[in-house]
């Protein structure tokens, strides 16, 4: 059941990606040119913010998941790792739908 989810999941966040471009284009004033855009907003590029937030996802994976694996093996604290990681992803997907 859990690679049925993984579909909404994944089709919900090609579209915020998306709307995160097209946000950070507008922001830099590069929805109007016609030629590639050098603007920049907060230090990067508009086109480079998908890569920034898989850069800093996978920075983040690599040092908390050992902790919150030896959390789930270790400890008591199975289900309500579990439960709180199924809430979480349920309030993200919600403001990713009230964003849209």
């Amino acid at each position: 059941l859990i690679t049925f989810a993984r579909g909404g999941i994944i089709m919900s966040n090609i579209f915020l990606s998306t709307a995160l471009i097209k946000l950070a284009s507008d922001s830099a004033g590069c929805l109007e040119s016609e030629t590639e855009c050098n603007a920049q907003v907060y230090g990067f590029r508009p086109t480079s913010l998908i890569t920034m937030i898989a850069v800093v996802s996978g920075v983040l994976s690599a040092f908390l998941l050992p902790i919150i694996g030896a959390i789930v093996d270790y400890t008591p604290h199975r289900r309500t790792v579990g439960a709180f990681s199924a809430l979480f992803i349920t309030v993200v997907q919600g403001v990713q739908i009230w964003l849209t």
